[in-house]
């Protein structure tokens, strides 16, 4: 296996974020999408509108403060990073026939073929992405799979954010992550497991992160999983980039000591009005807000000391 050229000093950068979402303010991503798939706009037209909205992100956070080299995080992708990865390790199972190129690259055809199937092949299969509500496709792999360096979209995406002054941090699927996501083809021996292909496919992560050092990346996060159990993936759980108080069960936290930040959960939110643009509050059910500060819940028309109208904390009042 070759071996990684020394990377470049580049201090991590004092704030960050793990990941911001992709699909555009104005969900610019699913409609270029839907129109390509429809016809009415060709792969040049996709890819244009793919770099405006990584461009926009990146420009956005910086704004934001993420100012230094490699604090944003470049996790665009066009449809789920574990089928990024299945594209960057040519992993493509035998029964879609020959998917790359003439030389030898997974274009943006073969990797939509992955996940929408064809006439006589269904897709890849979908699954949730541990226990939380987001999906991804199931990769198949088998003692027949072959692996190469089959696209190099996340090399392309940094240097184009580099030449717009943006220096990213490049974000890939771990190899034992992607191992322990996939599953057995149906060619596969009863039992066989893809994590022994672990020694197979590490060549091909070398190559990318060659590439990604070469291109001038100072740093790559890199998704992995830790010991601990998780549902449908013996002996692993899931280690989440998500805040706790997007309540994934893996990562939530005590509440803070400062009384300030501790949460509040409201038993009917307000909903929005998309014609009338105003917020609409459903007015045959009284709110009903949960201070955790004295673990009890408080009406609206109640005069307690720590709630003040619609159960609202006094020090998250202020």
């Amino acid at each position: 296996m070759p071996e990684l050229t020394a990377p470049k000093n580049t201090p991590f950068p004092s704030a960050s974020l793990l990941g911001y979402p992709r699909i555009g303010r104005r969900r610019e991503l699913k409609k270029a999408v839907e129109a390509y798939w429809a016809g009415r706009i060709d792969a040049a037209a996709l890819d244009a509108a793919a770099k405006d909205i990584q461009l926009s992100t990146a420009r956005r956070l910086q704004e934001l403060g993420l100012t230094e080299a490699a604090a944003v995080p470049a996790t665009f992708s066009y449809y789920d990073q574990v089928l990024d990865t299945t594209a960057h390790l040519g992993a493509v199972p035998a029964r879609f026939g020959k998917l790359h190129n003439d030389a030898g690259q997974l274009d943006i055809d073969g990797y939509f073929t992955l996940a929408r199937g064809t006439k006589d092949q269904q897709p890849l299969e979908m699954t949730k992405w541990f226990d939380t509500n987001y999906h991804y496709l199931v990769p198949e792999i088998g003692p027949e799979t072959e692996f190469s360096l089959s696209s190099t979209a996340k090399v392309d995406e940094f240097r184009f954010a580099l030449q717009n002054g943006i220096e990213t941090r490049p974000y890939i699927v771990g190899p034992v992550t992607y191992l322990l996501l996939s599953k057995a083809s149906d060619d596969a021996p009863a039992g066989y497991a893809p994590l022994s292909r672990l020694n197979d496919i590490l060549p091909v992560y070398v190559q990318l992160l060659e590439k990604l050092a070469a291109a001038g990346a100072g740093w790559v996060q890199a998704r992995r999983t830790r010991p601990g159990g998780g549902p449908g993936h013996s002996g692993y759980r899931h280690r989440s980039s998500c805040s706790p108080r997007l309540c994934c069960p893996h990562r939530r936290a005590q509440p803070p000591a400062d009384p300030r930040f501790h949460p509040v959960r409201f038993a009917r939110q307000p909903t929005w009005h998309p014609r009338r643009n105003q917020h609409r509050r459903p007015p045959h059910r009284r709110l009903q807000g949960h201070c955790s500060v004295h673990s009890r819940t408080h009406g609206t028309g109640q005069q307690n000391p720590c709630c003040r109208r619609r159960g609202r904390p006094q020090h998250l009042a202020q």
